[in-house]
């Protein structure tokens, strides 16, 4: 090719290699400072010191001096434009300046920007002009480098301005324009060079997606075109016209323009009227001086690549019969989507001629020129590619690595970050920052480092990071931000090992699962979880997934061995609790003698013994249903009596159930383990009597449906009074009786949780009745079951505990047949999925007054208490959360209330109400706050002395 160039080319070299400026200018006696950001000061007698810098940029271009530096503190300023009126000397310019690495960003109202007339040796650099652009006009010796401007007014100014960069006037030379981006809907070009211009330098420049050619040259004389990108403008990405002599144009990259079509405005592109445009177009009038060689073309597809001297020649293989294009190339250039450079394998790698014309000494980011190890279109000794943006050692750090991330002060730390050099470029330094104020460099992608001090509490893990430094790279390459190792430095300690278990109640009442909440200084690698049952031990890494299911009800001693990696063990235990969960049901009658419901129609005589079919009946499983909780109601007895409920099989216990004079209707609520055969045994003592019995649910070992759940203590607790209007907060309850035929909607909020619980387990009293009547207990908004769990006569005060299913918006309601009644509800316990197990046992009798049973034979006296040694006795284990009982009152010789509780707790409710000379039993469930160190159960009589009985049902274990 032609390497003989005009000696305004060389000139023009001479001037360009090195950079134009600096990329960041350092402040010193002839730099006038700008600021806005701090106090500042565009008048005064010292504006532009640290100490009071000019506020705008145009007070201190305004102020300069040849030789002087104007440093703008990176930020946005907005202004008219900005319009450079002050010349510099030659050697001596004024330069107008970023102060940082980062960009000046000039918002201004003016479509042109940046305006230079009549003036000489200025350089600008570091400044975005957003929306603007930059008109030179009669002036010399003008640097414009690392510029940026976006040009969406650009389309608003007349041709001869309308461009990101114009340079006009007859007197305007020596003009250059590098480093430079010029992109996005300029009007008609991104550079115009105007008539009798000369000596412009158009040098690594990005010049994309413009509304007209790239760079248009009209009639300027020594015109040097070099190592720019041009793509993706609608017309010409060069276009020389007019007497334009010694143009040159050469290591360009041109490529995807000419998208728009003649005539119309495809793409947002100005309406042409001539052929379609090629790449480079170079008229008559100026080819016969002008060179073109070393460019990659790549025109749309139909279009020519070249328009020379009034020809078009498709590509290079006919280009060259001019003499031109001896070394281009026609191809797809493999441009970044984001920066444009090129890519590996991409043609435009270390091909381009390194002795070009103007060639600058850095690419358009700054970037040195390297060469590629691994092109394959390389031209031998060059390290230049095609274009403005050089592609760069692509060396990358990926994820940063520790040895051990967790353990004690002091704590030794190897870190490693992951490399790809794909260039195998040597010489590679590293430094890692171990995120505790400790830098380590090194030339190998590892370093060590020992901890002296703990992390921070909470724990905040030190972050380890890296960064390589390539030779001759312009910046450093960091390892990713979220590839940062984590290290957490305790100070030293004891390995603490802890036990727990959670129920699983939708895989089975055997089911649970045990974790570990063990604590070190160093991680912990492993637990060995022993489940006490003889079964084979489970070593696990994570701490939660012990899940077991034991073959049988009971408490079970669970063991966890914990180890650490600092290589010491320790043990914990937990007694584990494995029974009955519950499910609510209902309410539904099972069992009716007076309609031959679940038996025949036939009172029970005396002595008689009913076995009631529980297990598949009326919905309930035909299996595994170990105990159930029914409403059992007596009414039409010819004698006073009492009924025992037990499991069939079993011997009849010393027990009752429920008491009941001569002709009285009277409810108990009782949970009763069931037969092995399904059945459960209701036996009547004296005369003939009527039984009525209503499920409210059921005890299982089996998985449990949505609806179930575990008995958790709450209470007691007073939850209503309409008597009084007492009731917890925002229960919804009206103060005032319940009318005939009237439902009493509200919310037990008695228990944290509650939009979670199944159900509550109440003490529900009436008093007051106007008339004899029924209550129905069940959840809010549902059907009204045909079933009762009080059934009282007019003046009578009675109470019965019942399971309430609560709705889903945590409701429950109450319904009233008959006259008008006071009700009053004490929860005792609630139904969720964390709970007690329940243990059901054969009726005991625990406590009878009468006979000296569990304490002195005598009456309870008025405002006395008794107290027996339940818990840890009579086969109840001593952690027993919960005691479900039947208690009895009678001979009482006053209308009274008893509550029965463990000793110096008064929660200011009653567990069972009745009037002088009855005989009346209630279920209760009886807190017991882990009754290990030998609790007592008390029993307290309101009024008169009473005889009272206590029978244990079964018991509740956490």
């Amino acid at each position: 090719m032609p390497r003989s160039r005009a000696l305004m080319a060389v000139v023009a070299a001479a001037l360009l290699i090195g950079g134009l400026g600096t990329d960041a200018a350092s402040a010193d006696a002839t730099s006038l400072l700008v600021d806005a950001g701090k106090a500042c000061s565009d008048s005064g007698s010292v504006p532009g010191t640290a100490v009071l810098p000019f506020c705008t940029i145009q007070a201190a271009v305004d102020a300069a001096e040849p030789g002087q530096t104007v440093l703008i503190e990176p930020d946005s300023y907005y202004s008219g434009g900005l319009t450079v009126t002050r010349s510099g000397e030659a050697g001596k310019p004024i330069t107008i300046t970023s102060a940082g690495p980062a960009e000046v960003v000039l918002l201004s109202s003016d479509p042109t920007g940046l305006t230079l007339t009549g003036v000489h040796d200025v350089d600008v650099s570091g400044i975005d002009l957003r929306q603007d652009g930059v008109l030179v006009q009669d002036s010399q010796r003008i640097g414009l480098d690392r510029l940026q401007m976006h040009g969406v007014y650009l389309q608003q100014k007349p041709s001869s301005q309308g461009a990101g960069v114009s340079i006009q006037g007859a007197t305007t030379a020596d003009v250059s324009v590098t480093r430079t981006t010029v992109g996005r809907s300029v009007a008609a070009a991104g550079i115009v060079i105007g008539a009798q211009v000369a000596r412009t330098t158009i040098s690594s420049d990005v010049i994309t997606g413009g509304r007209g050619d790239g760079v248009a040259a009209d009639s300027a004389a020594d015109t040097v075109i070099t190592g720019n990108t041009f793509t993706g403008n609608c017309f010409d990405a060069v276009e020389v016209t007019g007497a334009a002599v010694h143009t040159t144009v050469e290591n360009n990259i041109m490529s995807g323009d000419n998208v728009a079509r003649t005539g119309t405005a495809d793409g947002g592109c100005l309406k042409d009227t001539t052929s379609a445009r090629p790449e480079l177009s170079v008229a008559a009038t100026a080819a016969a001086t002008a060179i073109a060689d070393d460019n990659l073309v790549d025109p749309a597809p139909g279009i020519a690549a070249y328009s020379w001297s009034g020809t078009s020649y498709s590509g290079p293989t006919e280009f060259v019969a001019t003499g031109q294009g001896t070394h281009d190339i026609q191809a797809d250039p493999k441009l970044d989507a984001g920066d444009l450079s090129p890519a590996e394998g991409s043609p435009a790698v270390d091909s381009g001629a390194p002795d070009a014309v103007g060639l600058t000494a850095t690419d358009a980011y700054g970037h040195q020129r390297v060469r590629d190890p691994l092109a394959t279109s390389a031209l031998p000794g060059s390290a230049v590619d095609r274009g403005a943006v050089e592609r760069q050692d692509p060396l990358s750090l990926g994820a940063v690595t520790v040895d051990q991330a967790q353990g004690p002060s002091p704590f030794p730390v190897t870190a490693s970050v992951a490399v790809a050099n794909p260039w195998h470029t040597a010489g590679v330094s590293y430094t890692f920052d171990f995120g505790d104020g400790t830098k380590v460099a090194t030339g190998s992608p590892s370093a060590s480092h020992t901890y002296t001090r703990a992390t921070t509490y909470p724990s905040s893990p030190y972050q380890v990071s890296a960064t390589a430094t390539v030779p001759q790279a312009p910046a450093a390459v960091s390892s990713p931000s979220d590839g940062s190792a984590l290290v957490t430095v305790n100070p030293p300690g004891p390995l603490t090992a802890t036990l727990q278990y959670v129920r699983r109640p939708a895989t089975s009442g055997l089911a649970v699962a045990l974790f570990s909440s063990s604590s070190s200084p160093w991680p912990i690698t492993g637990y060995t979880f022993d489940f006490g049952d003889g079964t084979i031990p489970v070593t696990n890494s994570d701490p939660w997934s012990a899940a077991h299911t034991y073959p049988h009800p009971g408490t079970y001693t669970a063991i966890v061995t914990v180890t650490d990696k600092g290589g010491r063990t320790q043990k914990a235990n937990a007694l584990v609790s494995v029974g009955d969960g519950l499910v609510p049901f209902g309410p539904v009658r099972i069992l009716d003698t007076r309609h031959g419901t679940g038996a025949p129609q036939h009172t029970i005589g005396a002595g008689g013994v009913l076995r009631l079919k529980v297990a598949g009946q009326s919905g309930l499983p035909a299996s595994g249903v170990d105990a159930v909780t029914m409403n059992i109601t007596a009414t039409d007895a010819t004698a006073a009596t009492y009924i025992t409920v037990y499991p069939d099989g079993s011997p009849r216990p010393v027990a009752s159930t429920l008491n009941l004079g001569a002709g009285q209707t009277v409810p108990n609520q009782v949970t009763v383990k069931v037969g092995t055969d399904g059945y459960v045994d209701l036996a009547n003592y004296n005369g003939t009597v009527d039984l009525i019995a209503d499920v409210q649910g059921y005890y299982t070992t089996k998985a449990l449906p949505q609806s179930g759940g575990f008995v958790n203590e709450w209470g007691p607790a007073r939850l209503l009074d309409t008597r009084t209007g007492t009731g917890w907060p925002f229960s919804g309850a009206p103060v005032g009786k319940i009318g005939p035929g009237k439902v009493l909607t509200f919310k037990p909020d008695c228990c944290p949780g509650t939009d979670s619980d199944k159900a509550v387990l109440l003490n529900l009293t009436e008093t007051n009745a106007t008339a004899d009547s029924y209550v129905t207990a069940y959840a809010g908004g549902s059907a009204r079951p045909k079933s009762s769990v009080l059934n009282f006569r007019a003046g009578q005060t009675t109470s019965n505990q019942v399971l309430v299913p609560i709705a889903a918006d945590g409701t429950v309601s109450l319904y009233n047949n008959a006259g008008s009644v006071d009700l009053i509800a004490d929860s005792y316990a609630i139904v969720d999925g964390v709970g007690a197990a329940f243990f059901p046992t054969d009726p005991t009798r625990v406590v009878d007054t009468r006979n000296g049973t569990g304490v002195p034979k005598a009456k309870i006296k008025a405002r006395g208490s008794i107290s027996s040694l339940v818990v840890g006795s009579h086969a109840i284990p001593q952690d027993t959360a919960m005691l479900m009982v039947n208690l009895t009152a009678t001979n009482t010789t006053a209308a009274t209330w008893l509550a029965v509780q463990i000793p110096g707790y008064n929660p200011g409710t009653s567990s069972l109400n009745l009037g002088a000379g009855d005989t009346r039993a209630n279920s209760a469930e009886i807190r017991t706050n882990g009754a290990g160190s030998n609790h007592s159960t008390m029993i307290t009589n309101s009024a008169g002395s009473t005889d009272a009985i206590l029978d244990v049902e079964g018991y509740y274990l956490y």
